[in-house]
């Protein structure tokens, strides 16, 4: 397979050359740098990396790259180290933090340039989004125009950047603010009084991410005029398919939360949209898809219009958020959690919110009430309660997705995909109308156990302890109906009969 490589385009790019990374500690920027290491040789990545909780650039970098994700790597390559190297920085600053030297090398040495730096927090206040995923994006346009060498310069943004649309081509849509007025309103505006305005500023748009995601294309599309640059909005990103480890994952948030919550057995009713399209795609597919972006946007670079590819679904291969749901409860029986104490069958998935918060009132609230009451009383720390408002406040910011569909063009990425070589597929396989959704699915639960680390192996133990926890569940449910009745014939029986 070795050989094919040099009949491989893509591969040939990237060969040799010095890349700069933004976002490289995010999950995506983690499986870029791997990805392009082992597969695509490149001279020198340079990783632009703040300090963070107490961890230097150098510390964080070392922590990367001891995760399973790079044992297959060190295996091919040992000495892969030599190739990464650290720019101390922070997008969020002027001039994205750098040094007059290291900014100077920058210039000096880079070809390939991919910004995948963002904050991805739905909630994250208006301010600190603005400064990274706005002032980062303007901060790293201007850095490009100064390189003497540059080829081609991808900004990841998202699918969802102008979701107060409906269908979203792959064009650009007017921003509701201009990027330097946002900035603007962030430095001089107090904490206190953009809070306080941010839902008049941000308007039709869900959150502050989306929001200004949308005004960082406004960026993009204002100040890279000239520079080989192109556009990625990639959809809801989840579990890797294939590459390097199946499954893989590196934290749960957002639908990847919801589905942990449910399989170690703490959600017991999951809000999800029924028949309502899942745009979810793998992540080693997303930085495939990514790395041939990057090729392509140095072959059109004296084009005079900014190409921008949706990465999303296949139109003729969806899946639906109960799809998500279902296929998770089949193989969550197949290969249950060691410590789960629930049944999974039990666990409720609704869409309407008056129910949905009903139920989990009296399966999530009351028992965690319960629960912590009586570890007071044992003289250790509540946490049950704490964990379900963290739970249910996950649940919200992620209902605007899992509630509505979008219709997405794609011919961009579509045409991108049929233009490559057969190599290229091999190595660089983006096409979502083939990925088999029902194994990569199921596959993500397996993804969330291996996060977990439930190294418990002997799997008949588990399945037998599983099916005693189904019995007893069956049983309860049992008790809870007939309490039901009972309670319901009481009150029916004692109301008075009143005549009208």
């Amino acid at each position: 397979m070795e050989s094919h490589k040099d009949t491989s385009e893509i591969c040939e790019f990237y060969r040799g050359k010095h890349v700069l990374l933004t976002g490289g500690t995010g999950m995506l920027g983690k499986l870029v740098i791997e990805k392009l290491l082992r597969v695509c040789k490149p001279a020198m990545i340079y990783l632009i990396i703040r300090t963070k909780k107490f961890k230097d650039p150098h510390r964080r970098l070392k922590d990367l790259t001891e995760s399973s994700l790079f044992h297959r790597l060190k295996k091919e390559d040992p000495v892969f180290m030599e190739r990464l190297k650290i720019v101390p920085g922070d997008v969020s600053e002027p001039g994205l933090g750098l040094s007059p030297a290291d900014v100077e090398h920058l210039i000096e040495k880079v070809q390939v340039v991919f910004h995948s730096a963002a904050t991805v927090k739905f909630d994250e206040t208006l301010s600190t989004a603005t400064k990274i995923n706005v002032r980062g994006t303007m901060g790293i346009i201007e850095l490009c125009k100064k390189m003497k060498n540059l080829e081609s310069v991808v900004h990841v943004s998202t699918a969802y950047s102008h979701s107060p649309r409906k269908e979203i081509r792959e064009e650009f849509y007017e921003s509701p603010i201009s990027p330097q007025g946002l900035i603007d309103l962030a430095d001089n505006l107090s904490p206190q009084l953009l809070n306080a305005i941010t839902p008049h500023i941000i308007g039709e748009w869900i959150n502050t991410y989306v929001f200004t995601k949308a005004v960082a294309e406004e960026a993009v599309r204002k100040n890279g005029l000239g520079l080989p640059i192109s556009i990625m909005r990639p959809a809801i990103i989840f579990t890797a398919r294939s590459e390097p480890i199946p499954n893989w994952i590196d934290q749960t948030y957002g639908p990847i939360g919801v589905l942990a919550g449910y399989y170690v057995g703490a959600t017991r009713v999951v809000k999800f949209g029924n028949n309502v399209r899942a745009d979810l795609i793998p992540a080693d597919m997303t930085v495939n898809c990514l790395l041939a972006v990057g090729h392509q946007t140095a072959k059109l670079r004296k084009l005079q219009e900014i190409p921008i590819f949706n990465f999303t679904s296949h139109p003729k291969n969806i899946a639906s958020w109960d799809d998500i749901f279902r296929l998770s409860i089949e193989r969550s029986i197949e290969t249950p959690y060691s410590q789960t104490y629930w049944h999974y069958s039990s666990v409720f998935a609704v869409r309407n919110n008056f129910i949905y918060y009903l139920l989990a009132f009296f399966l999530h609230i009351l028992p965690a009430v319960i629960i912590d009451v009586g570890l007071i009383f044992l003289h250790k720390k509540p946490r049950y309660l704490k964990m379900y408002n963290k739970i249910h406040h996950g649940m919200d910011l992620f209902d605007y997705f899992s509630q509505n569909t979008w219709r997405f063009s794609i011919e961009n990425t579509m045409g991108l995909w049929r233009s490559l070589n057969d190599e290229d597929k091999q190595f660089f396989d983006f096409d979502m109308e083939s990925l088999v959704y029902k194994s990569f699915l199921k596959g993500t639960i397996d993804g969330i156990r291996m996060y977990l680390k439930d190294e418990e192996e002997d799997l008949t133990y588990i399945k037998r302890r599983y099916r005693i926890i189904k019995v007893i569940d069956r049983i309860a449910r049992i008790f809870l109906f007939s309490g039901l009745i009972w309670f319901l014939w009481r009150i029916f029986t004692t109301v008075p009969d009143y005549k009208i």
